[in-house]
């Protein structure tokens, strides 16, 4: 039991450590203190890499056919402001699994996102983080189950998983783009954020506070 954990907090410090070391190569921490610096003066600094990171990751997952939606606090600002919610500093997008493709992570390297680490696995609970100008986008990976799809994010080890009953998905227009998002996106966000999603929560704690976390 003691070398299992020993094996597992090993594997994670060698984890952590890669993560580093490519937020360093492809100059991550220059960009995340360069746009707290612009943010001074120009305060939707955040917003604009986040759309920009948006549209390249939609133009390869279109490139390759492959099926997404926003979701998370990515879903929620379209949904409830029409905009990124202001200090939310990443995108948010689902895939199917059975949509994955073994050309995602080039593709998405030549649409100028890097790819800055891997939770999970195939069989359960992949996540792919990548990163540009010091801005992340997660791709979580949905999994269907007989009556429920579920999809998971990580917090070190632990995988915490969310549950949603299947739904089919729409256009939408957001900024002038158009993307892809749950077809009764309120019905969604409720199940993640409760009935009172409406109301920005400064304290929201995305590990512990949705309401389909299982």
């Amino acid at each position: 039991m003691t070398d299992r954990k020993s094996n597992s907090t090993t594997s994670y410090i060698r984890r952590r450590l890669n993560i580093i070391r490519r937020k360093i190569a492809g100059n991550y921490y220059v960009w995340v203190l360069l746009n707290s610096l612009l943010a001074i003066f120009k305060k939707d600094i955040f917003k604009k890499h986040c759309l920009q990171n948006l549209l390249r990751a939609r133009d390869a997952l279109d490139k390759l056919k492959i099926r997404y939606w926003l979701t998370d606090g990515t879903l929620l600002g379209f949904y409830r402001e029409g905009d990124f919610i202001t200090g939310d500093k990443d995108v948010d997008i689902g895939v199917m699994i059975e949509d994955w493709s073994e050309d995602l992570i080039k593709t998405f390297h030549m649409n100028g996102l890097k790819l800055l680490r891997i939770n999970g696995n195939k069989a359960g609970g992949l996540e792919y983080t990548f990163t540009r100008r010091g801005v992340n986008l997660d791709v979580f990976f949905f999994y269907s189950e007989k009556d429920y799809v579920w999809h998971a994010t990580w917090l070190g080890n632990e995988m915490i998983r969310y549950k949603f009953p299947p739904f089919e998905v729409k256009e939408a227009g957001f900024l002038g783009h158009r993307f892809t998002v749950p077809e009764d996106t309120e019905a969604y966000l409720v199940l993640k954020y409760g009935a009172k999603w409406r109301t920005p929560d400064k304290n929201w704690n995305w590990a512990k506070d949705p309401e389909n976390i299982f």
